[in-house]
Formats: structure tokens, sequence, C-alpha cells
């Protein structure tokens, strides 16, 4: 195991800080969501499917073990971002396709799926790297 670059630290910990964001906002935040949003806006989420939770769920607690352990250098960490990519590749395509949520908002249709994808791609190919770099094994 060689010695990891700076740069590794800052993708993990920002992963680690984005990953506890999103908790956050699922946590504690959805409560008071309908103050901020229209009713389709609202109509749309509270219609979700109960699969499409539990993969989103799926998706959000495997790319934060992934990032626990990206920081303490283990492998299984970009078996855990696979993870949460495939899944969130999943229930963002559902997000667009099979809701009509491109009608009512385009950021909560593009904005926010396109972010969360690019930063699962984002860390599962950089666990990759790491490992081929053999900063994690």
């Amino acid at each position: 195991m060689t010695k990891p670059p700076i740069s590794f630290w800052i993708f993990a910990i920002f992963g680690l800080l984005w990953n506890i964001f999103a908790i956050y906002f699922v946590a504690y935040e959805l409560d008071n969501l309908d103050s901020g949003i229209t009713e389709k806006e609202l109509a749309i989420i509270n219609g979700l499917p109960t699969w499409y939770v539990v993969l989103f769920v799926i998706a959000l607690i495997s790319e934060v073990f992934g990032c626990f352990l990206l920081i303490i250098r283990k492998k299984l960490a970009t078996t855990l971002f696979a993870v949460s990519l495939i899944t969130g590749l999943f229930i963002e395509f559902y997000w667009l396709f099979a809701t009509n949520i491109v009608t009512v908002s385009w950021v909560l249709a593009y904005g926010l799926p396109i972010l969360a994808i690019v930063v699962a791609v984002v860390l599962y190919v950089f666990s990759k790297w790491a490992a081929r770099k053999k900063w994690i094994l």
C-alpha cells in the first residue's frame, strides 16, 4: 500500500460530506419540503413507489459506507460505489422518464439527478484509480 496524495483525502472527505448532507436532507428536510415546492412537485414525490425509496436508500447507504471505506483505505469501497452508481442510475432514470417531473420543474428533473450521478461516477472511477495506484487494498 502506497501513501495517497492530498487529493485522495479531498475526494474521500468530499464524498462523505456530500452523503451526510443527503442523509440530513432526507431525514430532516423532507418534512418541511411542502413549504418550498409546488403542489405538483409534492404530488410526484409522494407518488413514488416503495421500490424507488428502497433503491434510493440502498444507493445512499452504499455510497456513505463506500466513503468510510475509502477513508480507511479499503478496496471494498469500489464495490459499494458500483452498487450506489447502479441503483442511482435506476432511480434517476425512473425519476426522469416515468414521472412527469420534467413538465413541473427543470431543476428537480435535471439538476439534482445529474449532480447525483456525476458524484457517483466520480467516486466509483476515483476508487478504481486509487486501487490501481495501490492507495487502497
